[in-house]
Protein backbone atom coordinates (compact mmCIF):
# COMPACT_ATOMS: atom_id res chain seq x y z
CA UNK A 1 0.00 0.00 0.00
CA UNK A 2 1.04 3.76 -0.88
CA UNK A 3 0.17 7.15 0.82
CA UNK A 4 -0.37 9.70 -1.54
CA UNK A 5 -0.38 13.41 -0.04
CA UNK A 6 -2.82 15.85 -2.63
CA UNK A 7 -0.88 19.33 -3.23
CA UNK A 8 -3.37 21.42 -4.76
CA UNK A 9 -2.62 25.15 -4.39
CA UNK A 10 -6.28 26.67 -5.09
CA UNK A 11 -4.51 29.70 -6.66
CA UNK A 12 -2.56 27.47 -9.13
CA UNK A 13 -4.47 25.47 -12.18
CA UNK A 14 -1.98 23.23 -11.96
CA UNK A 15 -1.94 20.25 -9.10
CA UNK A 16 -0.63 17.00 -8.36
CA UNK A 17 -0.38 14.22 -5.71
CA UNK A 18 2.79 13.94 -4.75
CA UNK A 19 4.23 10.21 -3.08
CA UNK A 20 4.42 9.95 0.79
CA UNK A 21 5.94 6.95 2.20
CA UNK A 22 3.55 4.65 4.33
CA UNK A 23 4.02 3.91 8.01
CA UNK A 24 5.60 0.78 8.30
CA UNK A 25 2.55 -0.73 9.88
CA UNK A 26 0.31 1.02 8.35
CA UNK A 27 -3.44 -0.69 8.30
CA UNK A 28 -4.06 -1.68 4.99
CA UNK A 29 -7.86 -0.92 4.83
CA UNK A 30 -10.91 0.67 6.20
CA UNK A 31 -9.01 3.09 8.79
CA UNK A 32 -10.97 6.30 9.21
CA UNK A 33 -9.58 9.44 9.25
CA UNK A 34 -9.66 13.21 10.23
CA UNK A 35 -7.58 16.06 9.67
CA UNK A 36 -6.96 18.67 12.59
CA UNK A 37 -4.56 21.86 12.42
CA UNK A 38 -1.19 20.90 10.84
CA UNK A 39 -1.91 17.38 10.86
CA UNK A 40 -3.87 14.27 9.42
CA UNK A 41 -4.50 11.28 11.99
CA UNK A 42 -5.39 7.60 10.75
CA UNK A 43 -7.53 5.88 13.16
CA UNK A 44 -7.70 1.71 13.41
CA UNK A 45 -7.94 -0.33 10.88
CA UNK A 46 -7.75 -3.90 9.42
CA UNK A 47 -4.09 -5.05 9.60
CA UNK A 48 -2.18 -5.82 6.68
CA UNK A 49 -2.68 -9.60 5.62
CA UNK A 50 -4.57 -9.82 8.88
CA UNK A 51 -8.39 -10.09 9.93
CA UNK A 52 -8.30 -8.24 13.03
CA UNK A 53 -8.93 -4.48 14.13
CA UNK A 54 -5.98 -2.27 14.89
CA UNK A 55 -6.41 0.04 18.19
CA UNK A 56 -3.20 2.17 16.77
CA UNK A 57 -3.60 5.68 15.54
CA UNK A 58 -1.31 7.62 13.45
CA UNK A 59 -0.30 10.75 12.84
CA UNK A 60 0.72 12.89 9.24
CA UNK A 61 2.81 15.91 9.86
CA UNK A 62 1.64 17.78 7.12
CA UNK A 63 4.24 20.57 7.56
CA UNK A 64 7.19 18.09 6.93
CA UNK A 65 5.40 14.72 5.67
CA UNK A 66 6.35 12.36 8.52
CA UNK A 67 4.79 10.02 10.40
CA UNK A 68 4.75 8.86 14.13
CA UNK A 69 2.37 7.11 16.49
CA UNK A 70 0.06 8.78 19.48
CA UNK A 71 -1.01 6.85 22.33
CA UNK A 72 -3.35 3.69 21.10
CA UNK A 73 -7.24 3.72 21.43
CA UNK A 74 -8.49 1.18 24.00
CA UNK A 75 -9.96 -1.04 21.58
CA UNK A 76 -9.29 -2.10 18.15
CA UNK A 77 -11.41 -0.43 15.53
CA UNK A 78 -12.74 -0.79 11.88
CA UNK A 79 -14.93 1.33 9.82
CA UNK A 80 -15.53 3.30 12.72
CA UNK A 81 -16.94 7.23 12.91
CA UNK A 82 -14.08 9.91 13.92
CA UNK A 83 -15.10 13.36 13.95
CA UNK A 84 -13.28 16.69 15.67
CA UNK A 85 -15.32 19.13 17.74
CA UNK A 86 -13.12 21.27 19.82
CA UNK A 87 -9.97 19.88 19.46
CA UNK A 88 -10.89 16.59 20.32
CA UNK A 89 -11.25 13.71 18.53
CA UNK A 90 -14.47 11.71 19.04
CA UNK A 91 -14.12 7.94 17.88
CA UNK A 92 -16.82 5.29 18.14
CA UNK A 93 -17.57 2.21 16.19
CA UNK A 94 -16.47 -0.17 14.46
CA UNK A 95 -15.24 -2.27 17.31
CA UNK A 96 -15.13 -6.81 17.52
CA UNK A 97 -17.54 -6.60 19.93
CA UNK A 98 -20.84 -4.61 19.85
CA UNK A 99 -21.28 -4.85 23.39
CA UNK A 100 -17.80 -3.49 24.02
CA UNK A 101 -17.38 -1.18 26.66
CA UNK A 102 -14.72 1.18 25.05
CA UNK A 103 -17.37 1.33 22.06
CA UNK A 104 -17.23 5.22 22.11
CA UNK A 105 -13.96 7.23 23.14
CA UNK A 106 -12.31 10.72 22.75
CA UNK A 107 -8.95 11.86 22.41
CA UNK A 108 -7.05 15.18 23.25
CA UNK A 109 -4.19 16.01 21.92
CA UNK A 110 -2.93 18.45 24.05
CA UNK A 111 -3.04 15.59 27.32
CA UNK A 112 -2.39 12.57 24.58
CA UNK A 113 -4.82 11.00 26.63
CA UNK A 114 -7.77 8.44 25.65
CA UNK A 115 -11.28 8.79 27.49
CA UNK A 116 -14.14 6.22 27.32
CA UNK A 117 -17.47 7.53 26.94
CA UNK A 118 -21.03 6.23 27.60
CA UNK A 119 -22.17 4.38 24.35
CA UNK A 120 -25.02 4.58 22.95
CA UNK A 121 -27.86 2.71 24.87
CA UNK A 122 -29.90 1.16 21.91
CA UNK A 123 -26.86 0.53 18.95
CA UNK A 124 -26.98 -2.03 16.61
CA UNK A 125 -25.03 -4.40 14.47
CA UNK A 126 -25.62 -1.15 11.85
CA UNK A 127 -24.43 1.44 13.94
CA UNK A 128 -20.95 -0.99 14.35
CA UNK A 129 -19.85 -0.29 10.48
CA UNK A 130 -19.49 3.71 9.82
CA UNK A 131 -19.92 4.51 5.83
CA UNK A 132 -18.97 8.55 6.64
CA UNK A 133 -18.49 10.79 9.23
CA UNK A 134 -20.07 14.27 9.07
CA UNK A 135 -19.59 17.02 11.95
CA UNK A 136 -22.17 19.60 12.15
CA UNK A 137 -23.90 21.84 14.72
CA UNK A 138 -21.12 20.52 17.65
CA UNK A 139 -22.12 17.12 17.09
CA UNK A 140 -20.52 14.24 15.65
CA UNK A 141 -23.00 12.32 12.84
CA UNK A 142 -22.31 9.00 11.82
CA UNK A 143 -23.53 7.38 8.00
CA UNK A 144 -24.67 3.40 8.94
CA UNK A 145 -23.46 1.67 5.93
CA UNK A 146 -26.16 -0.34 5.41
CA UNK A 147 -28.96 1.69 5.70
CA UNK A 148 -27.77 5.35 5.23
CA UNK A 149 -29.27 6.63 8.41
CA UNK A 150 -27.39 8.68 10.73
CA UNK A 151 -27.01 8.87 14.67
CA UNK A 152 -24.79 11.43 16.33
CA UNK A 153 -22.93 12.30 19.84
CA UNK A 154 -23.07 15.68 21.16
CA UNK A 155 -19.96 16.59 23.22
CA UNK A 156 -21.91 19.40 24.83
CA UNK A 157 -24.20 17.42 26.55
CA UNK A 158 -23.01 14.09 26.33
CA UNK A 159 -26.14 12.60 24.73
CA UNK A 160 -26.99 10.10 21.53
CA UNK A 161 -29.50 10.73 18.83
CA UNK A 162 -30.94 9.39 15.81
CA UNK A 163 -32.00 11.35 12.68
CA UNK A 164 -34.98 9.68 10.08
CA UNK A 165 -33.50 7.27 7.90
CA UNK A 166 -33.39 8.97 4.15
CA UNK A 167 -35.15 7.92 0.94
CA UNK A 168 -31.72 6.68 -0.49
CA UNK A 169 -27.95 5.74 0.71
CA UNK A 170 -25.18 7.45 -1.24
CA UNK A 171 -21.71 6.28 -1.52
CA UNK A 172 -19.74 9.07 -0.50
CA UNK A 173 -20.86 12.14 1.55
CA UNK A 174 -19.42 15.47 2.61
CA UNK A 175 -21.34 18.43 4.17
CA UNK A 176 -21.11 22.19 4.40
CA UNK A 177 -23.19 24.87 6.00
CA UNK A 178 -25.62 22.58 7.19
CA UNK A 179 -26.05 21.18 3.63
CA UNK A 180 -25.69 17.55 3.27
CA UNK A 181 -23.96 16.33 -0.06
CA UNK A 182 -24.12 12.68 -1.48
CA UNK A 183 -22.48 10.99 -4.80
CA UNK A 184 -23.07 7.47 -5.69
CA UNK A 185 -20.69 5.82 -7.86
CA UNK A 186 -21.39 6.78 -11.60
CA UNK A 187 -21.13 10.89 -10.96
CA UNK A 188 -24.57 12.01 -9.70
CA UNK A 189 -24.19 14.56 -7.22
CA UNK A 190 -26.86 15.22 -4.55
CA UNK A 191 -27.90 17.23 -1.82
CA UNK A 192 -30.37 17.32 0.95
CA UNK A 193 -30.87 20.12 3.96
CA UNK A 194 -29.94 17.98 7.34
CA UNK A 195 -33.32 17.53 8.64
CA UNK A 196 -34.39 16.89 5.21
CA UNK A 197 -35.14 12.98 3.81
CA UNK A 198 -35.21 13.46 0.18
CA UNK A 199 -32.35 13.93 -2.32
CA UNK A 200 -32.21 16.42 -4.83
CA UNK A 201 -29.70 16.55 -7.53
CA UNK A 202 -27.15 19.75 -7.89
CA UNK A 203 -27.80 20.90 -11.37
CA UNK A 204 -25.01 22.07 -13.80
CA UNK A 205 -22.52 18.79 -13.23
CA UNK A 206 -23.87 16.55 -15.93
CA UNK A 207 -19.83 16.67 -17.27
CA UNK A 208 -19.40 14.41 -13.94
CA UNK A 209 -22.11 11.66 -15.08
CA UNK A 210 -20.85 7.78 -15.69
CA UNK A 211 -17.56 8.92 -14.35
CA UNK A 212 -15.86 6.25 -11.59
CA UNK A 213 -16.39 8.63 -8.92
CA UNK A 214 -14.11 6.98 -5.42
CA UNK A 215 -14.23 9.75 -3.23
CA UNK A 216 -16.08 13.15 -1.89
CA UNK A 217 -14.22 16.15 0.53
CA UNK A 218 -14.88 19.54 1.15
CA UNK A 219 -12.15 21.82 -0.46
CA UNK A 220 -12.23 24.97 1.41
CA UNK A 221 -15.62 26.89 0.83
CA UNK A 222 -16.15 24.47 -2.27
CA UNK A 223 -16.11 20.41 -2.80
CA UNK A 224 -13.69 17.97 -4.17
CA UNK A 225 -14.80 14.78 -6.51
CA UNK A 226 -12.04 12.17 -6.92
CA UNK A 227 -12.43 9.82 -9.16
CA UNK A 228 -10.49 7.09 -11.30
CA UNK A 229 -10.25 6.63 -15.10
CA UNK A 230 -10.09 3.84 -16.94
CA UNK A 231 -6.47 3.35 -17.32
CA UNK A 232 -5.72 3.98 -13.42
CA UNK A 233 -5.19 7.86 -13.23
CA UNK A 234 -6.77 9.50 -10.44
CA UNK A 235 -9.14 12.71 -11.75
CA UNK A 236 -10.24 15.42 -9.36
CA UNK A 237 -12.70 18.04 -10.42
CA UNK A 238 -13.26 20.97 -7.50
CA UNK A 239 -17.02 22.37 -7.92
CA UNK A 240 -18.46 25.36 -6.16
CA UNK A 241 -22.14 25.70 -5.39
CA UNK A 242 -24.85 28.27 -5.06
CA UNK A 243 -28.33 28.50 -3.98
CA UNK A 244 -30.82 29.82 -7.21
CA UNK A 245 -34.29 30.77 -7.64
CA UNK A 246 -37.66 30.82 -5.52
CA UNK A 247 -37.18 27.26 -4.68
CA UNK A 248 -33.14 27.03 -3.27
CA UNK A 249 -32.21 24.69 -5.99
CA UNK A 250 -28.56 24.54 -5.83
CA UNK A 251 -26.28 24.61 -8.53
CA UNK A 252 -22.47 23.33 -9.13
CA UNK A 253 -20.19 24.77 -11.55
CA UNK A 254 -16.64 22.64 -11.96
CA UNK A 255 -13.99 25.13 -11.01
CA UNK A 256 -10.93 23.07 -12.53
CA UNK A 257 -10.88 19.19 -13.45
CA UNK A 258 -7.97 17.35 -14.09
CA UNK A 259 -6.14 14.21 -13.82
CA UNK A 260 -3.60 14.57 -10.62
CA UNK A 261 -1.70 11.34 -11.02
CA UNK A 262 -1.18 8.26 -12.86
CA UNK A 263 0.27 4.77 -12.06
CA UNK A 264 -0.42 2.98 -15.23
CA UNK A 265 2.35 1.44 -17.50
CA UNK A 266 1.94 1.23 -21.23
CA UNK A 267 0.30 -2.39 -21.87
CA UNK A 268 -0.78 -3.30 -18.12
CA UNK A 269 -3.79 -1.71 -16.01
CA UNK A 270 -3.32 -0.44 -12.49
CA UNK A 271 -6.18 -1.24 -9.66
CA UNK A 272 -6.74 2.25 -8.17
CA UNK A 273 -8.75 3.58 -5.50
CA UNK A 274 -9.06 6.93 -3.77
CA UNK A 275 -9.22 5.63 0.09
CA UNK A 276 -9.70 8.65 1.61
CA UNK A 277 -9.61 12.69 1.03
CA UNK A 278 -8.62 15.67 3.54
CA UNK A 279 -8.00 19.50 3.33
CA UNK A 280 -4.97 20.52 5.79
CA UNK A 281 -3.93 23.87 5.84
CA UNK A 282 0.00 24.44 6.56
Amino acid sequence: IKSWNIDIDLLDTESELIPIPSFPTQPETLSSLVALDWGIYVIGGFKDGEDVRSPDVLLLDCRTNTWRKVPSMSVGRAAAAAGVIDGKIYVFGGCEELSSPNWAEVFDPNTQTWETLVPMDDRNEGDNVIRETLVMDKKVYAVDFWSGSLFYYSPGDGKWGRKKIPEQVQSYYCVMEKVLYGCDEVGNVVWRDSEELEWKRVKGLEALQWKRVRKLSIFGVNIGVFWVGLRGDVWCAEISLERRGKEGEIWGRIEWSEAVATFYRSFTRTKVEVLYAAAVNV
